[in-house]
């Protein structure tokens, strides 16, 4: 049945068969022809309006017949959509698209009894009537929406007031399409911090955030480029989700993608970059107070071709759209990752920081900033610490990171195992590891410096690691791995006969604080 679409009905045929009703069925013909019931009946109803019995179609041929029986239809008379109207409606209203004009367009032929375009053809005639009139289709931008930024390929210079060396100066752009309001910064480079800070300094500037931002695909921004799927970079993606705004990388070598930075990029270099050209800056702060200064009066100029300027037009439309900005800007982030070691803390910059007992021997990720530690393990946050600063060697230990009881697999890792292995040493080597423990808030802090005297004394032998013990708890109550091995390292290199106790260290406190006598600085050698 599918097939009458494609192929000519054989009508004579048709009549022939069914014989003025003296022939087949209706359903008989159907099933001999291959015809649907309505093609077959409507047939014979036209054969039986023009009084067209077999006797005259016998005498006629099939040009006759099927001119009797298919009389010339009327063409069908469309109504042309007004496209003028149409690209006026585009243009003016940016949540519109050419299928919703089609719609309102195909009702207003329904309501008016009148055969409407169907979607196909009405699209056809758009575009030839745009290709004939030259009104090419605008991209008109949603107010507070996206908010553009890229590197304008010219830079400036700052000179060093002191040495007179020239440093670049790189101009970060940010604009909001829909008014053209624009945000200008000089860097002295492209590098992530700059990049970071400068989104952060712009969104304050607008007074709010944009659902989306569309950038270049410039190397500290995106990771791996591509036109599907670009991979957005770690510290990038942190600012994103701090002020919930997606990250949208323009098509590779296709700047109509962002067209509106690019123009702001062609503004700022003649009007900004080239005005200036002439100055000389002794820092960024004066050269960003210049460049403040001219973004202020473009953004208040009135714009050739419509009758307000990028401020008011901002005011009026976009910054009601902006959603708020949290307290505090985003700051910038390193990561690095990190072995939750068997004392349960991690080391970073030469300091320790502790995390849940149960990931010991896991690698962490850590996100860094100039005042937290954050760690992470399979993109949850697991501890938070504040940064330690100054004297190496610190640690932030929470309690609740701490097992109440070590498992059988790390007995050794206590205290008493500790002392238990240095009596093996001697009672000097007890009373470090002791001392050792005792001086930490938390004593799994101290494990680690337990184990590198142990350590010490399989490399240099137990003797030696016994006396740095002993001279080292005279010189502290509360000695450390460093100060141990510092004067086991002394004593390999300069070997000294063996005393007794009393005579180990002869040095004595008196009033004025640790005073040796003078046979203390002289070598016996044996």
């Amino acid at each position: 049945m599918y097939l009458e679409v494609f192929m000519k009905v054989d009508k004579r045929r048709i009549l022939e068969l069914y014989d003025d009703g003296r022939g087949l069925s209706i359903s008989a013909i159907r099933d001999v022809l291959g015809y649907s019931r309505n093609t077959i009946a409507k047939a014979i109803r036209t054969a039986k309006d023009h009084d067209l019995s077999m006797e005259k179609l016998a005498g006629m041929d099939d040009g006759q017949v099927s001119q009797l029986l298919s009389p010339p239809t009327k063409p069908t008379e469309y109504i042309q959509p007004d496209f003028e109207a149409i690209q006026k409606e585009l243009d003016t209203y940016p949540d519109i698209n050419l299928k919703l004009c089609w719609f309102e367009y195909h009702s207003a032929c329904i309501q008016h009894r009148v055969t409407p375009y169907q979607y196909s053809r009405f699209c056809e005639l758009y575009a030839s009537w745009a290709k004939k009139t030259n009104a090419t289709r605008r991209i008109v931008h949603r107010p507070g929406y996206a908010m553009q930024v890229d590197y304008a390929g010219s830079t400036g210079e700052v000179v060093d007031r002191v040495t007179g060396e020239i440093v670049k100066a790189y101009y970060f752009v940010a604009t909001f399409p829909h008014s053209g309001k624009m945000y200008v910064e000089a860097t002295p480079d492209m590098k992530m911090p700059s990049w970071i800070g400068s989104h952060a300094r712009a969104l304050r500037f607008f007074g709010g955030a944009p659902r989306i931002i569309v950038i270049d695909n410039l190397k500290t921004g995106v990771r791996k480029p591509d036109r599907y799927g670009s991979v957005i970079s770690d510290a990038y993606a942190d600012m994103a989700r701090f002020y919930d705004i997606a990250i949208v990388p323009a098509r590779v070598a296709y700047p109509k993608a962002k067209a509106q930075v690019e123009r702001t990029v062609h503004i700022i270099q003649t009007w900004i970059i080239g005005y200036l050209r002439h100055q000389t800056f002794f820092s960024f702060a004066d050269l960003n107070e210049a460049v403040a200064k001219r973004v202020l009066e473009l953004n208040s100029q009135v714009v050739a071709g419509r009758e307000t300027s990028r401020d008011e037009l901002f005011e009026q439309s976009e910054r009601m759209q902006l959603r708020p900005l949290p307290p505090y800007d985003f700051e910038c982030a390193q990561w690095r990752r990190a072995k939750l070691a068997q004392d349960a803390h991690f080391q970073l910059e030469k300091q320790r920081y502790s995390a849940p007992y149960t990931l010991i021997g896991s690698e962490l990720d850590v996100r860094i900033t100039s005042t937290s530690i954050e760690a992470f393990r399979d993109g949850q946050s697991v501890c938070m610490h504040r940064r330690l600063t100054g004297r190496i060697g610190q640690y932030s230990t929470k309690e609740e990171h701490m097992p109440e009881h070590l498992r059988d697999s790390s007995r050794t890792w206590s205290k008493e195992g500790f002392v238990r292995w240095a009596e093996r040493i001697g009672p000097a080597t007890v009373r470090a590891i002791e001392a050792i423990c005792d001086s930490r808030p938390v004593v799994e802090q101290a494990y680690r410096s337990c184990r590198g005297i142990l350590a010490l004394a399989k490399r240099k032998g137990s003797g030696i690691v016994e006396r740095a013990c002993a001279q080292a708890l005279e010189l502290s109550n509360s000695p450390s791995y460093t100060q141990i091995r510092n004067i086991a390292a002394n004593l390999e290199e300069t070997p000294m006969v063996q005393h007794g106790p009393e005579e180990l260290c002869r040095g004595r406190l008196g009033d004025g604080g640790l005073i040796r006598d003078p046979d203390s600085y002289t070598l016996r050698r044996g």
